[in-house]
């Protein structure tokens, strides 16, 4: 067979493909671009049966010249150096994400306003083309950016045909909720356009347990102790309950303050705690009940911070595949947090072993 090299539209369309694979992380990736530009307020709008999805935030916003290079491939305001590649300070500096979408969208309108400015400008993709940049015919009230995506995935039939909305509104909700808890210097919300209700909605505050505590109630916020580690080039936040949930629903983990979906990391915390706080609480002698018995998953919000260069990252629909060039010292790290932790709180008189 003779070797060629794709044509520039299968490149696009198997990279976009790769980059973006479903409506939960097409909402993710807008919102986690309003977070790069700052925003303080971020509303999410679902329309799942039109899959459509709109972001609006209150970020800083984008002039006609920063609008006029918006969603081609490899186009950041993030990244201009290989340095910046090892020590990104944003989400989004691949510069990958929006040209992702105006791949994958039947439509996708951008609308902007810069900080400083009273002008409003909109961008209009279909199809992976863009048809016009121009002033917008109603002003934005205030500065930010409008991101809507209509007819999402209408060139993967068979992916798109497996998209329950039920299941999907719900995976967008987790996800909003672990945003939530990784910045509650930031207000959030989700409206279901279908109905007009609004399904989810997290106020500012003051710290993780606030927030963690509006989401989930203060009893369970109460329940959480606070444990950290701090060493070379590698640092853990977390914190751990003293109690269970029914489900696994509150075990949340964040790598350099991106949200991941059941990892290795989730399952070392969720074995540990299952097996030495919930095991502790049920012990011969302790006051047990049936609520006590049913909530046997952990509940812990964990953060590592590390530099980019020592791990790889791939993000699959329902969770993400996350390699350490060095395992045994990330899961030394978590084995001394946890030792720590749980000498602390008197549940073991003696260091276990991972």
């Amino acid at each position: 067979m003779e070797l060629r090299a794709l044509p520039a539209d299968v490149i696009s369309k198997l990279r976009s493909g790769v980059a973006i694979v479903s409506i939960a992380h097409c909402m993710e990736e807008v919102v986690l671009n309003s977070l790069d530009a700052g925003a303080t307020c971020v509303a999410v709008r679902l329309n799942l049966p039109y899959h459509k999805v709109q972001v609006v935030d209150n970020g800083h916003g984008m002039s006609r010249e920063q609008l006029s290079v918006c969603g081609e491939r490899y186009s950041t305001s993030k990244c201009r150096t290989l340095s910046d590649l090892e020590h990104p300070k944003f989400y989004g500096y691949r510069g990958e994400a929006i040209a992702s979408l105006v791949e994958m969208s039947g439509m996708l309108q951008i609308e902007s306003r810069a900080a400083g400015s009273d002008e409003s400008h909109c961008k209009i993709f279909t199809r992976g083309h863009m048809q016009e940049l121009s002033s917008s015919s109603s002003k934005r009230p205030s500065v930010g950016t409008t991101v809507t995506v209509l007819d999402f995935m209408f060139n993967l039939p068979v992916r798109r045909s497996s998209v329950s909305e039920t299941i999907d509104f719900e995976f967008c909700l987790q996800l909003l909720e672990g945003l939530a808890l990784s910045h509650p210097e930031v207000s959030f919300s989700l409206r279901d356009d279908i109905s007009g209700e609004i399904r989810f909605q997290a106020h500012k505050s003051e710290s993780v347990l606030e927030t963690f505590s509006q989401l989930f109630g203060k009893q369970k916020a109460a329940s959480l102790k606070h444990a950290t580690l701090n060493k070379k080039k590698f640092a853990i936040q977390a914190y751990l309950s003293m109690e269970g949930h029914t489900t696994r629903c509150l075990q949340f983990a964040y790598l350099n303050k991106r949200l991941l979906l059941k990892t290795r990391i989730h399952k070392l915390f969720h074995n540990v705690l299952k097996k030495y706080v919930l095991k502790y609480q049920t012990l011969p002698g302790l006051p047990t009940s049936p609520t006590k018995l049913r909530n046997k998953h952990p509940i812990f919000v964990v953060f590592v911070k590390c530099l980019t260069k020592t791990y790889d990252i791939t993000f699959e629909p329902r969770k993400t595949l996350v390699e350490f060039a060095n395992w045994d010292t990330v899961t030394k790290a978590f084995e001394c947090l946890l030792n720590g932790f749980l000498r602390e709180h008197k549940i073991i008189s003696h260091n276990f072993v991972l």
